[in-house]
């Protein structure tokens, strides 16, 4: 008899911990694993018709911004109908509600902290620190997630890992869709389109991106910026741009990223912190050559002249340096570009939902 999943989570907003959901609830075994339902503390958004197609039965709890007693009570008798034999949750909140309903529990509970975590409000990593008793398994996303944990004082032996997975079939490069973007976005001959997908937030380092931008204005060649994504930092990175004179178009959030990917020359990630990137696994797949900052899980598979330029965070004046060769060295940019695509191939989805079977298998056997 298959084991009844529960997913939980705070949000259905295009993000990583959501498309690392999509990916396990369209691959699992279904022989081994029902995943009976998707539980999202806030509103439908994006990704919740994606889970409804992978099979997943979605509640919305339409919270607000901040959780409330009233919606954890509301949280806890739908969870308790749903009658999991485990349950898995993603995220700040989410884990804490899901943490306090597993209290005499019979299910296991399964949680997946971010890198992230280190950077949250002093109590809110107190409250973590109280109810991660009640954990039965965690599983992270990348060696510098596990060793964040670690840090903070989790069980060692109840931490997994699953790096994010990419699928290289839907991230493959696309002629026509390049050449229907660039048309739409009257990029000239010679021109180079130098891309980046994310949440527009300081953690993203987009602010660091277009004082990048600004300083490569100086040579000769002709660039753009090209962002997709939507978040609070808008409206103070428009206005940066202008400042610059950086040539930047913001997109705002795009269901066609595979076919964008297509249409960049370079990819930039220029995160302060990342778990391990979806978007940049996604840009290597397409065969993307890439500047990226040297941060966290980034570090588990980035080569630095071999499938990748690694800059430090912060460092706008580093990243001009690395996109101008990018932008110069054609050479550089084929090397990268296939060792790139390598590197995608051993990051596969398939790679990580076996790793969350992996960690469900353990967790229930320690229930036994």
């Amino acid at each position: 008899m298959s084991a009844r999943v529960v997913y939980v989570i705070t949000d259905s907003g295009i993000g990583g911990s959501e498309k690392a959901l999509l990916s396990v609830l369209e691959g699992i075994d279904r022989k081994r694993f029902d995943p009976a339902a998707v539980v999202v503390l806030k509103g439908r958004r994006e990704m919740a018709e994606r889970w409804e197609a992978a099979g997943a039965q979605v509640v919305s709890l339409g919270m607000g911004r901040w959780p409330s007693p009233l919606g954890f009570v509301r949280f806890l008798a739908i969870l308790r109908s749903l009658r999991p034999t485990l349950v898995h949750a993603f995220l700040f909140h989410a884990i804490q509600f899901s943490r306090l309903a597993s209290a005499g529990a019979s299910w296991r509970l399964v949680t997946s902290p971010r890198v992230n975590y280190r950077f949250a409000p002093t109590p809110a990593l107190a409250i973590d620190r109280i109810l991660r008793r009640f954990d039965d398994g965690v599983l992270c996303e990348s060696e510098a997630g596990k060793s964040s944990l670690l840090r903070a004082g989790y069980q060692g032996d109840l931490i997994h890992v699953a790096p994010n997975g990419v699928d290289e079939r839907r991230f493959a490069y696309n002629e026509e869709a390049r050449r229907r973007l660039r048309q739409e976005w009257q990029v000239r001959e010679g021109e180079f389109v130098i891309g980046a997908v994310g949440r527009l937030h300081r953690q993203k380092g987009f602010d660091v991106l277009i004082e990048a931008m600004g300083r490569l204005a100086l040579s000769p060649a002709a660039v753009r910026l090209v962002i997709a994504g939507s978040g609070p930092d808008e409206k103070a990175l428009r206005q940066q741009a202008s400042r610059h004179s950086v040539s930047a178009h913001f997109l705002g959030e795009r269901r066609d990223v595979p076919e964008l990917l297509s249409a960049f020359d370079i990819y930039v990630q220029s995160s302060r912190w990342e778990g391990l990137s979806n978007a940049l696994l996604e840009a290597m797949s397409v065969g993307l050559p890439v500047a990226a900052t040297a941060i966290d899980g980034t570090l588990d598979f980035a080569r630095d002249g071999e499938n990748m330029l690694l800059v430090r965070p912060e460092e706008s004046l580093s990243l001009a340096v690395a996109m101008g060769l990018l932008v110069e060295k054609e050479e550089l940019r084929r090397r990268l570009s296939e060792n790139a695509k390598l590197t995608a191939r051993q990051y596969s989805t398939e790679r990580m939902v076996s790793a969350f079977h992996g960690a469900y298998d353990s967790v229930l056997s320690r229930g036994q």
